[in-house]
Formats: structure tokens, sequence, C-alpha cells
């Protein structure tokens, strides 16, 4: 296990010439805003990871070079200038100079851990990173577990519903008793009072329909009688007026010829006849007849023979007595059959309840058999102590990785640790404390103590100053 021992910087961005230290020793650079903190402390390991930014030689400058020596003794020196040509060396202990190949990279400074990218990304973004930087791939598995956490979810409800719906306490237990047959004979009794019925109204319609014939042809035959007697009565009386009539003109005519023949014997009185005997015809002349109606009396009406009403049968519908006595011999077995039913319904219920708690056990066990390949995965890929994954994210030591929850230092300590995980043999972590306080960076600072760990922290200067490094004392 190394650490960095030196880092001497010429003309390299911000740079134009910087020698530091360190010893192996965590330090803090300070410095102002576009000082060069970060190119000194990372910017060889970057270019060593494979990162080379477009901007390098400091303006103005021709050439530059970082070395980089290890307190084991190993040193890398890299040189470029404003062209783009470049040349990466390594050194072994021994002195031998070698190119930087990807094998020696990866040895001594694997691709880094981004802190900051972690710590502001969201909790299941952190998730992916810490899978990805352990190397195992939960995706799969992930989605089976979600698949089978629902599927319990579904079947624990189901099996509370289940259970809910049972009566708090159990029904009678009542045996069903059968009611065909008893059903079978009460409807050949509906079947016989209903064909009683049927023929009873028949007979019924039968004896109506005669004697309403009857009455109606009764009823036609005074009505033509007194029709006829009536037409009798009007032809006497119109036979009467009219002979009224006659009469009455006759006397007029009468009466008439008597003024006639009186006038005429008067003349024969005048010519010399004798009175008396002019009187004598006139008494013998018939007189007129006075005309005296006679009361006509109207015919008696005709009334019709009485026809006797027939004898109905009554009532049309049959005695049902038997028919009601089973009907209630039924209903006394349908209460019965409605508390076995009511048995039967408890039974199905509380055995609905018992399979769907047994779905919800096999589904838990489903769940808990996946949880538990899960955890084999994931501690087969030696997460640091405490450190686990959660479906929303990352817990430690059982709380979510969330200021609300844990401590900055204990988040920062967190990231670190994830960061550690990822060193090759330069056992050095590099981090921006700009938004960290005093207190938290102590309790950094003495983790990174008990773990061995170099740290390489960034502060700002407040008043803009040049670099300069405080070496952290073990």
């Amino acid at each position: 296990m190394s650490k960095t021992k030196t880092v001497t910087v010429l003309n390299f961005k911000a740079v134009e010439s910087a020698n530091a230290d360190f010893n192996g020793c965590s330090v803090i650079i300070l410095g102002g805003n576009n000082k060069g903190k970060t190119s000194l402390l990372t910017g060889i390991q970057d270019r060593i990871r494979g990162v080379y930014p477009e901007a390098v030689v400091t303006k103005g400058k021709k050439e530059g070079e970082i070395t980089l020596t290890l307190t084991t003794g190993e040193k890398f020196q890299w040189n470029f200038d404003e062209n783009g040509k470049q040349r990466l060396i390594f050194f072994t202990r021994g002195g031998i100079k070698t190119s930087v190949t990807k094998e020696i990279a990866n040895r001594y400074f694997p691709p880094v851990f981004d802190i900051d990218l972690f710590l502001n990304s969201q909790p299941k973004q952190q998730r992916i990173i810490i899978q990805k930087l352990v190397g195992i791939d939960l995706t799969s598995i992930d989605a089976e577990y979600k698949q089978a956490y629902d599927e319990r979810t579904d079947a624990n409800r189901t099996a509370t519903n289940a259970k809910a719906r049972i009566p708090e306490f159990a029904p009678e237990n009542v045996i069903k008793i059968d009611t065909a047959e008893l059903q079978i004979k009460r409807n050949q009794i509906r079947e016989k009072l209903n064909a009683l019925y049927l023929d009873n109204k028949k007979k019924n319609d039968t004896m109506r329909r005669t004697y309403d014939a009857l009455v109606k042809e009764e009823t036609d035959r005074v009505n033509t009688e007194n029709q006829r007697l009536n037409t009798l009565y009007q032809e006497a009386i119109r036979t009467e007026d009219k002979t009224e009539n006659e009469a009455k003109t006759n006397n007029e005519s009468l009466k008439l010829n008597i003024n006639k023949a009186m006038a005429a014997f008067q003349n024969l009185i005048e010519c010399g006849y004798n009175g008396r005997e002019v009187a004598v015809f006139i008494d013998l002349l018939p007189k007129p007849v006075e005309y005296v109606r006679k009361e006509i009396e109207k015919p008696i009406p005709i009334i019709g023979e009485k026809i006797p009403i027939p004898e109905y049968i009554t009532p049309e519908l049959p005695d049902d007595s038997e028919l009601k006595e089973i009907d209630l011999q039924i209903a006394g077995l349908a209460e019965n059959n409605s508390k076995a039913i009511a048995y039967e319904n408890y039974l199905q219920l509380v055995k609905e309840a018992n399979e769907a708690k047994e779905t919800a056990e096999i589904a838990d066990g489903k769940v808990k058999e996946i949880e538990a390949r899960k955890m084999e995965i994931m501690k087969g890929a030696k997460f640091p102590e405490g450190i686990e994954l959660t479906d929303e994210g990352i817990s430690i030591d059982g709380y979510a990785l969330d200021k609300s929850q844990i401590s900055t230092s204990k988040i920062y300590c967190t990231a670190l640790r994830l960061a550690a995980l990822k060193l090759g043999e330069v056992k050095t972590l590099h981090f921006d404390a700009s938004t960290l306080d005093n207190i938290t960076l102590k309790e950094i600072m003495k983790w990174a103590e008990s773990e061995d760990l170099q740290l390489l922290i960034e502060m700002p200067d407040r008043e803009g100053g040049n670099l300069s490094y405080e070496i952290i004392e073990a």
C-alpha cells in the first residue's frame, strides 16, 4: 500500500510552479478560486486514468510537467507541450522507466469514484452508482423482487379482506334438507287444483252463457210483443182521430145543407106556403150529430217470464288446504335450509380465508427467498460495514442516507468509504470540503486516520490567496 509523497507541477493550467511534499500525510490545500487547487491534487492522477483536458499548458508557456512520487518509491511523470505532444512515464521502485499501460493505471489509479456526483444524486441514482461501484447488477433481481413484493401486497390485502368477511360468531351448524320431493308433490297438487279450477270455470262459463242466452231471448220476445201492442194502440188512436175528423166534417156539411133548406123554405113561405108546414119540414130535417170521443185505454205491457239463475259452482277455486299444508312444510324446511346455507357460506369464507392466508404465506416466502438471494449477491460485493441497498436508495446503519436522518459527517464518511473501495495501491482520497464545517471535517479526518487513508482536501481561501497546504499530522 502506498500514498502520495510529493507532487511537482510546472506550467499546468493555473499552476506555473508548485512543489508539495505530503510525505503520505493527509493535507488541506488552500487557495482562491482558479488558483489551481484541483490541478495540483488531481492533474496527473486524472491523466493516468485517461482524462486529457483541452488546455493543459499554462498560458504563455511552451511546455510543462507534473511528477508524482509515491511513498513506496514508484513515480509517475507527465510531460506535455502547447502543441498537444505528451508523454506519460512510470518509474518502478528500482528506477526502471516504462510507459503507463492500462494495467499499471488500473493498479495504481483505477477510475475514480466521483464523491460530489454521488452526494448530489437522488437516492435511486445513488443506488445504481453503488451497484456499478461494487460490480453487481441488481436490475433483474430488483424487477423480480418488485413483482414478488406487489404480489405479496395483493395477497396480504386479499387475506385481510377474506378474514374480515368471516362473521365474529359461527352460525348454527344445521344440515340442509332436500325439499325436492315436497316440491314435486306440491307441483302435482297445484296442477290438480289448477285442472279442477279450470273445469269449474268452464262449467260456470257454460251455464252463464246459457242463462244469458235465455234472458236475451225472453227480453227480445217481451220487447217484440210490447212493440206490437204499442203499434196497435197507436193505430187505434189514429183511427179514432180519423173518425172524429170525418164526423166533424159531415156535421158541418149537414149544417150547411140545413141552412140552405131553411133559406129555400123561407123563400117558399114568402111565396105563399104555410109557415107551419115549413116548420114541420124543418123539424123533420136530420139534426147534426155531436161527436163524443171515447177514452182508449193503453194496453198493459207484457212482462217477461222469470228465468231462474243457474246454480253456479262456488267457489270456483277448489279447496287448497292440502297445498297450504305442504307450503307450510316447505317454508319450515326453507328456514332450516337458510341456516344450513349460512353455515355452508361460513365454511366457504373460512376456506377462502385459509387459502388466501396460505397464498400470502407463499408470496411472503417468495419475497424472503428473493431477499436472501439479493443479500447473498450484496454480501459477495463486499459493501462497507453498515451500508445496505434499499428499494429507495441506500441506508447507513439502518438509516437513509439523508441529512434529515444522519449527520453530514456520516454522509461524507459514507461517500469516502465507498470511494475507498475503488482505490488501487495508492490509498489517497481527494474531495472538496468547501461546504463542510470544521466539526464535520474533523470527524472525517478521524475516520480516515482509523482507515489509514490519506486525504487530499480542498478548501477555499476566502481572501483569494495563492496555493498553500497544511499537513495533518497523524
